[in-house]
């Protein structure tokens, strides 16, 4: 083998080393994000249990995130950007949830009542007009 043949030889295998690992590189990113969807998805589990516990609205944006996140996980054709959003996703919903007050309906009750006497208090204001305009209805 002459040297040119040689060289030429050592630069394809350099080459495809390279590729190799770029391909185990590109593998453990995406297994790396992988494991830690899973994780999340494993201690989603607690949340879910307990979803009663935070506001409607949050938990359905969790619930959403963990869908995705899951839907992104059995899509074996997942970039690594798609499943780093979907775990930058889960991650900002559990971040986000909120927590029902223990005092709800406590709070609950107070809102009711207020809202009530507001009703009441339109009512009678209501009638006053009533009264007034059938008054002013004489004079005219």
């Amino acid at each position: 083998m002459n040297s040119y043949s040689t060289l030429e030889s050592e630069i394809s295998q350099e080459s495809n080393l390279k590729e190799c690992n770029d391909d185990i590189n590109t593998y453990n990113l995406r297994n790396d994000d992988v494991n830690k969807i899973k994780k999340e998805l494993e201690n989603s589990v607690t949340i879910r249990d307990n979803k009663s516990t935070y506001t409607k609205k949050t938990y359905f944006y969790y619930n959403d995130a963990v869908i995705f996140a899951k839907s992104t996980l059995e899509n074996p054709s997942s970039s690594i950007e798609e499943l780093k959003s979907a775990y930058n996703k889960l991650i900002a919903s559990k971040n986000n949830l909120v927590k029902l007050s223990p005092n709800i309906n406590e709070e609950k009750q107070d809102e009711i009542k207020n809202l009530e006497k507001a009703i009441e208090e339109c009512k009678l204001t209501k009638k006053g007009a009533e009264v007034y305009s059938r008054k002013c209805a004489i004079y005219f």
